[in-house]
């Protein structure tokens, strides 16, 4: 007879089996992990994983969007104390090198360098829609503390900070050291304040 799991021990275990499974596909990739992989990684049997999860793709989809949402929250809470452009700058630029330096496993995940993310998350239309609605808070903070009168947008900005975070993702994934990102993170910040100032 099966012993009934109750919500809390159930919601623990399922953390637990997204937490082995997320280094596990860090390390060795989407492709070559199997579901009995991340049961072993677990420490339970594959039967059991079925009744948290139905598929590989399935525990992958969770992680990937606890932790896009986990980021971009984090990420907004703090742009939500910031007071014009220039702090957001750097909220933007040193939080995202924070929390990527902080958790290399989910950024091995979201900025994949060829091997560690199908292809399948890219193509669901209801993955791409939440990964939108988690940005849209933040969004509208650099929205809020934008200048009104440059000769830039804040769309802008927001895409010239978006394709800087790939470049850190990229540099973090080489093993480049946090304190040299940290520098160079810093030159960058100085020179978006300064394009945005001087086009007022």
């Amino acid at each position: 007879m099966s012993r009934t799991v109750n919500p809390k021990e159930r919601e623990a275990q399922k953390r637990r089996i997204l937490a082995s499974a997320k280094s596990l596909f860090a390390v060795r990739g989407y492709n070559e992990c199997s579901l009995k992989d991340i049961a072993d990684a677990a420490e339970m049997g594959k039967s059991s994983l079925y009744y948290y999860f139905h598929s590989k793709e399935e525990v992958y989809r969770e992680i990937i969007l606890n932790g896009t949402e986990l980021h971009y929250k984090n990420l907004t809470l703090a742009a939500s104390a910031c007071g014009d452009f220039g702090q957001m700058i750097e909220v933007l630029i040193m939080g995202f090198l924070n929390q990527g330096a902080g958790d290399m496993d989910l950024i091995s995940l979201l900025y994949p360098s060829g091997r560690h993310a199908p292809d399948l998350l890219s193509r669901d239309r209801e993955v791409q829609e939440l990964f939108t609605g988690f940005r849209l808070p933040l969004m509208a903070e650099l929205q809020r503390v934008f200048p009104d009168h440059s000769a830039y947008t804040w769309q802008d900005l927001a895409q010239l900070i978006w394709t800087y975070h790939s470049g850190l993702a990229y540099k973090l994934l080489r093993g480049r050291p946090s304190s040299e990102l940290e520098r160079e993170a810093a030159m960058m910040i100085n020179a978006l304040r300064t394009l945005i100032k001087e086009h007022l």
